[in-house]
């Protein structure tokens, strides 16, 4: 089984299966890390096996969807502490999946939350292949937004646009790289790894998508 990422940046890498965490487990910071990025990540699993999917095909190689995070341990290498993506139960894709609808269904939000402090947000609407930064301030929120978001915004928290575009475009940059096989993970960061604010013995993180809890468990030192 092969987890895909498309990074933040465009890029398409791969991570190691023994990363994946799905059981919402503590995950016990060793000795070593020196510091924590995490990310945000929207995923599906593969449904059918392929290469080079076309656009117009991808929608019948995806089997749900999830909102997800991956960890980024920093450790030293050469003197710096660098990022590192394949410790194991460092990417957290969490069962059972959503249909894909969801995404292009309007009002949906998915929140992260470290302590109980919202990280950022995610809501769904129209059909994209981008993922689109609201980009309001608060003294612009329209009535519309939901409570979650406006308070997200108020908090000067990411309030970020996707769609089952976004998922359904990285399975055609994938399988044009690596060939697609039935449950296979095809994942995508939707924002730029960012520093955890780690405490001193337990960092609890969380998240919701259409008010239910999709993943929740504790950093520990």
């Amino acid at each position: 089984m092969n987890i895909a990422l498309k990074t933040f940046s465009g890029q398409v890498i791969s991570r190691p299966d023994t990363t994946w965490e799905k059981e919402n487990r503590d995950y016990y910071i060793p000795d070593f890390v020196k510091g924590m990025l995490w990310s945000p990540v929207l995923f599906t699993r593969v449904g059918k096996a392929g290469k080079c999917v076309g656009r117009k095909y991808a929608d019948r190689y995806t089997d749900g969807i999830g909102f997800g995070l991956l960890l980024h341990p920093l450790v030293e290498c050469n003197g710096e502490a660098v990022p590192s993506s394949c410790m194991d139960h460092t990417t957290i894709l969490p069962f059972p999946l959503y249909n894909k609808v969801v995404l292009d269904t309007p009002g949906n939000e998915a929140v992260y939350l470290c302590d109980d402090v919202a990280l950022c947000s995610f809501r769904t609407g129209a059909e994209t292949s981008e993922v689109k930064d609201s980009g309001a301030m608060p003294s612009e929120i329209a009535p519309a937004v939901t409570a979650t978001e406006k308070k997200a915004l108020e908090m000067s928290v990411p309030v970020v646009t996707v769609s089952a575009g976004i998922i359904l475009d990285a399975i055609c940059e994938v399988s044009r790289i690596t060939s697609l096989r039935i449950g296979d993970i095809v994942a995508v960061e939707l924002l730029s790894p960012a520093a955890l604010p780690l405490n001193s013995s337990r960092t609890a993180l969380s998240a919701t998508f259409c008010d239910n809890g999709i993943f929740e468990f504790n950093l520990l030192r």
